[in-house]
């Protein structure tokens, strides 16, 4: 879960607090007086200087006084606000001036010993955070953290008492160094260049950030020859830095090693000595679970070696991976693994039913494919549908009947398994009369892979807090493969935004990381959004929404409207949207999805919505149904001429309609209040009519390897001709990395510890 951050502003060069305390004494009045004959002149020119809008205190050894208080998270820098400091209060932190970036933030204690201080903080929705570090060279380092395990980068610099307000210095541009590194990480050298502009500065937060992106990507780095040796002058180096920032990002760098190194299979000795020393450093109940979860890993690493070989080593190993795949179900190189193992000992049952859970679940196929390709094994060596139908032909008198329904029900009581068990992670809280309807904005592809995991989160949400009491859309964008449901409404919408890759989700107009994944990771992807909605529930409605929509003789009416009696007094930023939404969309993708749900088939009135009319924010409109499909039929005509693409199945059905109307604050993009309403007259929403796991067996050509690393295998790909197109180079989830369903740690951008989602490189980069 992300910090409650308001990201509305514009940021100050942070660059500039660094020389600031080399210039401070030219702007106080350093040296003697000037002599009386230029007394005026000297007097008349201060007077015309500008103030500077810091005013740095220099060579601080104490921790007393006024600071300014920044934290840094995803690249960004943001300004908290003014503090003072004294150790000989009580209390001894007070806020000066908050600028109301954490939001409803109040200290509830504070501890200043010596050059350490730890600072308590109570935060929206009864969220609690703590600050904790140390002054060094007269810089205060630090995090903030909140349970379960968000952290962020925290930089305290003192300021004289003359400066009262830090509202002059906006939030928030990338932090000092990003443009730096980013050039240094595409760069002919990455990690080479990137490690050394992190040594040369590594008080940076942008420096720890991209030595645990040279961590994340060391076995797919090629300019770097990683030996023992050179890998430990990198932990050194890594672990300094993160010591700058005490003892919880210490853990979280120990972590980060223990993981990746896990998960790339290089250096185990140094994964093994990299959990211990973790466990040590006092994890909470999360982080301890994790570290447990990563020792397992190892583990089974380690058999899935052994299982290559013969005799009772194998046999053993086969019996430990059966024990990790009772705890991590959707695992494709457990099932692959096994699946192998009893075909080559005759074990044709077991075979068929792991098999089975490949070819019938949502792109585990797709990702064994793809890693043989990568492994660099011989084309036409027999995939898991070829094998499974073989298999299927020999025990039931050489036909195939029976198995396309069996891999249905497979497909639909696993999904339904995995909703339910999603939903046990967090009781629900309980909805007051009146509560904020929080609205959910997912971007999706369905040639997205790590989207898979973020839709089926949002259908457990769904199921948690029933329609109304949320309200859901999903635009679909052509990421990494053109797609049907596409509309130049969600791409305008993505643009609001400013969004980079799929998928992204926001919540009341705020963006919820880390909800990208595959199978496995849906449960954690629903935890991490259960965190933001559930704070948004327990929040009164700011502004009444109302909406009706009916259709009627084949013509569609929408009105829409905004109590004007609950609008806030700044009342210009404020846009009315209407999107016009099908509940149910059936469509065989190739991540794996055959049902698509709140799908944003047209933004009334158009993305930038309806603005104030003297004291009124309402919209009302109507139009033919046969003209709302013909506008989709244009687009969908449009992105096969401008993709060279050829869609046999163009999802036009445009029954159970839903309407979403919403109060956005454009100033910040802060939803202020929303409501979903059914369209009357629009029928029943359509589930899909026939198997759609996977197309009949008996037409699955198996592939060697899917078209590109992000898609599914050949015969998975919807009847269009999309591998034609150019994807970006992204890859999927790695089949050889340890597959596991522990939570993924919030941390700064690009530095997960010890987690299950896939690696940021692997979501599906906006063409």
């Amino acid at each position: 879960m992300s910090f409650p951050i308001d990201r509305s502003s514009s940021s100050f060069p942070w660059a500039c607090l660094l020389l600031l305390g080399l210039v401070v004494c030219s702007f106080v009045g350093c040296g003697k007086k000037a002599e009386v004959t230029d007394a005026d002149k000297e007097a008349a020119k201060a007077e015309e200087a500008p103030k500077p809008a810091v005013q740095m205190r220099e060579k601080v050894t104490v921790l007393d006084g006024r600071w300014m208080v920044i934290f840094t998270e995803q690249r960004k820098d943001f300004i908290v606000g003014l503090w003072d400091l004294d150790p000989k209060a009580d209390p001894q932190v007070k806020v000066f001036e908050d600028l109301k970036i954490l939001q409803n933030a109040s200290i509830l204690s504070s501890k200043i010993d010596g050059d350490q201080m730890t600072v308590e903080l109570q935060l929206a929705g009864n969220q609690k955070a703590l600050l904790e570090g140390k002054l060094q060279q007269g810089v205060f380092f630090g995090t903030l953290t909140t349970e379960p395990a968000g952290i962020a980068f925290v930089r305290m610099f003192p300021v004289t008492p003359e400066m009262e307000t830090a509202k002059e210095l906006k939030n928030s541009l990338p932090t000092i160094g990003t443009e730096q590194f980013k050039q240094a990480s595409e760069s002919k050298a990455p990690v080479t260049n990137m490690w050394s502009l992190a040594t040369q500065a590594p008080q940076l937060p942008v420096s720890f950030e991209a030595m645990t992106a040279i961590l994340a990507q060391m076995s797919q780095m090629s300019d770097m020859k990683w030996t023992a040796e050179k890998f430990a002058d990198f932990e050194k180096d890594y672990l300094a830095m993160a010591a700058i920032w005490g003892p919880r990002m210490e853990l979280t760098a120990r972590v980060n090693l223990a993981m990746q190194l896990t998960i790339q299979r290089l250096f185990p000795d140094r994964a093994i000595e990299q959990f211990a020393a973790a466990e040590k450093l006092n994890p909470n109940e999360l982080m301890a679970e994790q570290l447990k979860i990563g020792r397992r890993a190892l583990d089974m690493v380690l058999a899935l070696e052994a299982i290559d070989k013969e005799g009772p080593e194998a046999e053993k190993a086969a019996q430990d991976l059966k024990t990790f795949l009772a705890i991590e179900p959707y695992n494709p190189e457990l099932l692959d693994a096994l699946a192998e193992y009893s075909l080559k000992t005759n074990q044709n049952e077991e075979a068929i039913k792991y098999l089975s859970s490949i070819v019938a679940l949502p792109q585990l196929e797709a990702m064994i494919l793809s890693a043989r390709s990568r492994q660099g094994m011989p084309a036409g060596q027999p995939g898991p549908r070829e094998s499974l139908i073989k298999l299927w032909k020999s025990s039931h008198n050489d036909a195939i009947d029976g198995l396309d329904d069996m891999l249905q029900k497979l497909y639909d009581s696993t999904l339904e398994s995995l909703r339910k068990d999603s939903m046990k992670l967090i009781p629900p809280v309980t909805l007051s009369a009146g509560h904020h309807v929080p609205l959910i904005e997912s971007f999706t592809g369905v040639g997205c892979p790590p989207c898979l995991a973020a839709s089926l989160a949002l259908e457990s949400l769904v199921e948690t807090y029933p329609i109304p009491a949320i309200a859901v859309l999903h635009y679909h964008l052509n990421i990494p493969t053109p797609d049907p449901l596409t509309t130049q409404d969600g791409e305008d919408r993505f643009s609001y935004y400013k969004g980079e890759a799929a998928p992204s989700l926001f919540v009341d107009g705020r963006f919820v990381p880390g909800v990208g994944g595959i199978l496995q990771h849906a449960a954690m992807s629903y935890a991490r959004l259960r965190g933001e909605v559930d704070a948004a529930l327990q929040e009164k409605a700011q502004v009444v929404v109302t909406a009706q929509a009916k259709v009627e003789n084949g013509e569609l009416t929408v009105s829409a409207s905004a109590d004007s009696q609950t609008l806030p007094e700044e009342r210009d930023p404020l846009r009315l949207r209407v999107a016009l939404v099908e509940n149910t969309v059936a469509l065989r993708a190739p991540n794996g999805l055959v049902e698509h749900h709140f799908v944003v088939r047209r933004l009334l009135g158009g993305a930038k919505g309806t603005g104030l009319k003297g004291d009124e924010l309402k919209y009302s409109t109507s139009m033919t149904m046969a003209d709302l499909k013909q506008g989709l039929e244009d687009g969908i005509a449009e992105i096969e001429q401008n993709r060279s693409v050829k869609f046999e199945i163009k999802p036009l059905l445009l029954e159970g309609l839903s309407v979403v109307a919403w109060v956005q604050d454009d100033s910040n993009k802060r939803v202020l209040g929303s409501v979903i309403v059914p369209v009357e007259g629009s029928g029943e929403s359509k589930r899909r009519s026939s198997p759609a796991a996977v197309q009949k067996v008996e037409a699955s050509a198996p592939a060697a390897a899917p078209a590109t690393p992000v898609e599914p295998a050949a015969a998975d790909l919807p009847k269009s001709e999309t591998p034609k197109v150019e994807t970006p180079k992204a890859e999927a989830p790695k089949l050889d990395s340890p597959k596991t369903e522990t939570p993924q740690s919030e941390t700064p951008e690009a530095s997960p510890p010890a987690n299950s989602n896939p690696p940021a490189s692997s979501e599906s980069s906006r063409e």
